[in-house]
C-alpha cells in the first residue's frame, strides 16, 4: 500500500517590512513607461511618462501627485499645447518650491532639435504654466533642455548640441536663469572646457551645485553661489577606460559615484572635501547580489539607495532596489526593497529614485503586460523595520520519514520550519 504523507508545516519568515504605496496616473493617463522619470519636493511627487507604439494615447506626459493623509493623490497633469509627439517633453524634470520645470530637448520652435524648457508655477495654490525658455543662442541640434534642475531661485539647463556629420557632442553649455519675481532671466553660462566631453546630470547640495562631463573620463565640478554668480570652486576626475561610471550623486558636501570597473567590479566611491581637495573616504563594494547592473545611486544623509535597469542572464525577474545604511561611520547592507508586480515580469523597479523629507520614491516603468509602468513610494523612517510572516500547518504522520518538499511565493527565504 502506497504511504501518503500530508505536509501541513510551521512557517516562520523574517523579511523587512516595506509598506510601498503604488501610484499610476488617475485621470489623462497617456504614453507607456510612466516612473521612467521621477522627482519629489516637500509632499510634491513629479512623474514622467515617455511615448509609446500605440497610436491611441501615445504622447507621453508629466503628471504632478500630492502625499496626503488620504494617500498619494493626483492633482495635475503637464502637457503643452504647443507640444508635438517628437519633441519628447519629459525628457528631463524638476520641482523645486513653487516651480517646475520640463524639458523638451527635441522642440523645433529654433530649429529641428533646437530644444526649449517649460516653467509651470503654482499661484494660490494652483499650477499653471508661466514660460516656455529656450536658448538665446539655439540652433538646430543644440536639444536644449536635456538636463535641468532646480535650485531654488536658479534654474541650471544643459544643451547638448550634436555635429550631424561626425555624430559627436560638441560646445555643450549649461544655462543658469535666475526668477527675478516675474521670469525666469538668463544669468550665467558655464562652458565645456573638453570638445571629448558632454554635460550631463546637475546636483546640489545647500548653496552648492555639482555639474558632470562625460566622455572616457568624467569631471565633476563644484560651484558655490557668492552673492548672485555661481563661481567655480574645485573639481575631481574619476573614470578611465577600465571604469564605467553610472551615476552619481551629491549630498551633505560629499559625492557619491557609482560605477563599474573590470578590476573591482561594481562599486559605490564616497568623496569628501578635503583643503579644497576631494579624496576617497568610503568604498562600498556591490557584491553577491546576483546579475543585475546597478545603474541608478540616490542617497540622503545616512541611507543609500541602489537600482538597476539591465541584468546579464537571461531569465525574467523582479528588479531589486538595493537599501544600505550608513551606521557607525561604515554603509552596511540592510535589505532588497521589491515593487509589487509578478514575480515573472522586467518591471525595472528603481530605474529612477529620488527622495525628499521622509519619502522615498521609486519608478518601475516597465510595469505591467503593455509597460504602463508605476511608481512606489515608502517613508524612509519605516524602512529596515523587521516583521514576521507566519503560516501555521502540520505534518501527518508524525514522526515521518523520506524527503519532504516545500515551495512557496515569497521574495525573502524560509528562515524556520
Amino acid at each position: 500500500m502506497k504511504k501518503i504523507t500530508f505536509l501541513l508545516s510551521l512557517v516562520f519568515n523574517i523579511s523587512f517590512g516595506q509598506n510601498l504605496t503604488g501610484f499610476s496616473p488617475t485621470n489623462g493617463a497617456n504614453g507607456s513607461q510612466f516612473g521612467y522619470k521621477t522627482d519629489a519636493d516637500n509632499n510634491n511627487i513629479l512623474v514622467a511618462s515617455q511615448n509609446n507604439l500605440n497610436p491611441i494615447n501615445n504622447i507621453g506626459k508629466v503628471y504632478l501627485f500630492e502625499n496626503t493623509e488620504n494617500g498619494i493623490l493626483q492633482t495635475n497633469t503637464f502637457y503643452p499645447s504647443d507640444a508635438l509627439e517628437s519633441d519628447e517633453f519629459g525628457s528631463s524634470i524638476s520641482i523645486k518650491n513653487d516651480f517646475i520645470a520640463v524639458g523638451s530637448p527635441k522642440n523645433d520652435e529654433l530649429g529641428e532639435n533646437a530644444g526649449a524648457v517649460y516653467i509651470y508655477k503654482k499661484t494660490n495654490n494652483v499650477w499653471v504654466f508661466s514660460q516656455k525658455i529656450t536658448a538665446f543662442n539655439g540652433v538646430v541640434d543644440d536639444n536644449f533642455g536635456q538636463n535641468i534642475k532646480l535650485v531654488n531661485n536658479f534654474l541650471f539647463i544643459t544643451s547638448n548640441p550634436i555635429n550631424t556629420i561626425a555624430a559627436i557632442p560638441t560646445n555643450e553649455i549649461v544655462y543658469i536663469y535666475n526668477f527675478d519675481g516675474t521670469n525666469w532671466v538668463f544669468t550665467q553660462m558655464i562652458l565645456n572646457t573638453s570638445a571629448d566631453l558632454s554635460f550631463s546630470k546637475i546636483d546640489f547640495d545647500g548653496n552648492s551645485v555639482l555639474t558632470e562631463q562625460i566622455g572616457f573620463t568624467h569631471i565633476f565640478k563644484k560651484f558655490v553661489l557668492v552673492g548672485s554668480f555661481w563661481e567655480f570652486q574645485n573639481q575631481i576626475i574619476i573614470g578611465n577606460l577600465e571604469e564605467n561610471i553610472n551615476d552619481f550623486t551629491f549630498n551633505n558636501n560629499k559625492i557619491y559615484v557609482l560605477s563599474d570597473n573590470l578590476n573591482n567590479g561594481c562599486n559605490v566611491k564616497e568623496f569628501s572635501e578635503l583643503n579644497n581637495e576631494w579624496q576617497i573616504t568610503n568604498t562600498i563594494p556591490i557584491v553577491n547580489f546576483n546579475d543585475q547592473n546597478y545603474t541608478t545611486l540616490e542617497v540622503q544623509n545616512d541611507k543609500l539607495f541602489l537600482g538597476s535597469t539591465s541584468y546579464i542572464f537571461q531569465y525574467i525577474r523582479k528588479f531589486p532596489v538595493l537599501y544600505f545604511k550608513k551606521i557607525g561611520g561604515t554603509w552596511t547592507f540592510q535589505n532588497m526593497i521589491y515593487g509589487n508586480t509578478a514575480l515573472n515580469e522586467d518591471d525595472y523597479f528603481g530605474e529612477s529614485i529620488c527622495t525628499t523629507n521622509d519619502l522615498l520614491i521609486i519608478g518601475a516603468p516597465k510595469e505591467g503586460i503593455i509597460q504602463s509602468g508605476k511608481s512606489y513610494a515608502t517613508q524612509l523612517s519605516t524602512l529596515g523595520i523587521k516583521k514576521i510572516d507566519n503560516s501555521v500547518s502540520f505534518v501527518y504522520p508524525n514522526p515521518t520519514k523520506d524527503k519532504l518538499y516545500v515551495q512557496h511565493d515569497e521574495i525573502n527565504p524560509i528562515k524556520k520550519i
